[in-house]
C-alpha cells in the first residue's frame, strides 16, 4: 500500500496530492488550494460516520489508493453535463466546480462515486468484467449515494430515480431511466443481457409502445380542451372555472409528452445502430459475448442482492424520517 501511495504522489508532482486525514487510501489532489482539500476532507469525515458504507470502506481499501480531485467537467462532450464522475484507469474520482459551492451538499455524490461506481469497476476488473454495461452499475452508486447522504444528515440526490429504485427495484429504476440515458453507450439490467440482441429490440418496440402513449395522451389534452371552450362558449361557463385544469394539461404536455417525444426520437437511430452493431460489426459481436458471461457470472449475481438490500435500506431511512 505505502507503495503504491509514494508512487501516485509522484505521478501527482505538480500540484499538492497528499492522503486523507480520513482515508489513507484517498489521495487529495487539491490543485493547491486549502479549500479544495477542506471541502473534501469535511465530505469523507462524514462519510466515515455512515454505518451502511462499512463493508463498502473496506472494498474500496482493498482496491488500493485512488485520487479524488475538483475537476472542469466541462471540457469533455461525454462529462459536460455531469456532476461527478469515476475514471477507470487509472482510478480516480472527479468532482465538478460547481459542488465547490459551500451551499452543496456533496456527500452523496462523493459516496456514489468513491464507494459506488469506484468499487463495482475494480473489483469486476478483476474478473475480466465491464460492470459499466449493466444498468445495475449506476442503480447500484445512485442507492450508495442516497443511503449515504441519509445516514450523514444529508439530502439524497436524484430523488426520482431514488424513489424508482425504492419502489420497483431495478425494474422499477430500469422504466424511469430507458430512454433517458446518454445515448454514448447501452446499458442493460442483468436480466436482458441473457439475450443482449433480443433485449435490445425489445427496447425498440417498448419505445413504439411510448409514442403512441403520447399520441393518445396529446389527443386526450385536446379533447378536454374542446369541452372546456364547449361549456364556456355554448353553456355560458365562466373562463376562469377552467383555469386551474388547463394549467395542470398544459404543464402535463410540457413535461409528460413535450419533454418526452424529442428523447423518443433522439434514441430511437441509437437503438437500430446499436441493434446493426450488435448483429453484423466483429466489435458488437464481441460486446454481446462479453454481455453473455456478465449474464452467468456470480460476481453479478451478487451485485443484484446487494443493490436490492442497499435500496431496502434507503427505503428503511425514508421511511423513518
Amino acid at each position: 500500500m505505502q507503495a503504491l501511495v509514494l508512487m501516485l504522489l509522484s505521478a501527482f508532482a505538480s500540484a499538492t496530492v497528499l492522503p486523507s486525514k480520513t482515508f489513507q487510501y484517498v489521495l487529495i489532489d487539491d490543485r493547491d488550494s486549502k479549500s479544495e482539500r477542506k471541502r473534501i476532507e469535511d465530505a469523507l469525515a462524514r462519510l466515515a460516520r455512515a454505518p451502511s458504507l462499512a463493508g463498502l470502506r473496506k472494498r474500496r481499501a482493498a482496491l488500493g489508493s485512488i485520487p479524488i480531485r475538483f475537476a472542469d467537467l466541462s471540457r469533455d462532450p461525454d462529462t459536460k453535463e455531469l456532476r461527478a464522475v469515476t475514471i477507470r484507469q487509472p482510478p480516480a474520482v472527479e468532482l465538478g466546480l460547481d459542488l465547490l459551492n459551500p451551499k452543496i451538499e456533496i456527500e452523496g455524490t462523493l459516496a456514489h462515486e468513491l464507494f459506488g461506481h469506484s468499487v463495482l469497476h475494480g473489483e469486476a476488473r478483476s474478473h475480466g468484467l465491464n460492470v459499466g454495461l449493466l444498468m445495475e452499475d449506476e442503480a447500484f452508486a445512485l442507492a450508495v449515494g442516497a443511503v449515504a447522504a441519509l445516514e450523514t444528515g444529508r439530502e439524497p440526490e436524484d430523488s426520482d430515480r431514488s424513489a424508482a429504485l425504492v419502489e420497483g427495484g431495478i425494474d422499477g429504476y430500469r422504466d424511469v431511466e430507458l430512454f433517458t440515458r446518454p445515448t454514448n453507450d447501452l446499458e442493460l439490467t442483468l436480466t436482458e443481457t441473457t439475450n443482449p440482441v433480443g433485449a435490445v429490440r425489445a427496447r425498440l418496440a417498448e419505445l413504439e409502445r411510448r409514442r403512441r402513449s403520447l399520441d393518445i395522451s396529446e389527443r386526450s389534452m385536446k379533447a378536454w380542451e374542446w369541452q372546456f371552450d364547449h361549456f364556456i362558449s355554448s353553456h355560458g361557463a365562466a373562463p376562469e372555472a377552467f383555469a386551474g385544469l388547463r394549467g395542470w394539461i398544459s404543464d402535463w404536455r410540457r413535461d409528460g409528452i413535450d419533454g418526452r417525444r424529442p428523447q423518443l426520437d433522439n434514441f430511437e437511430p441509437f437503438l437500430k445502430k446499436h441493434l446493426e452493431w450488435l448483429t453484423e460489426y466483429p466489435e458488437g459481436q464481441d460486446r454481446v459475448r462479453q454481455l453473455l458471461a456478465i449474464s452467468t457470472h456470480p460476481y453479478a449475481a451478487a451485485l443484484r442482492l446487494e443493490l436490492a438490500a442497499l435500496s431496502a435500506r434507503f427505503g428503511e431511512l425514508l421511511r423513518a424520517r
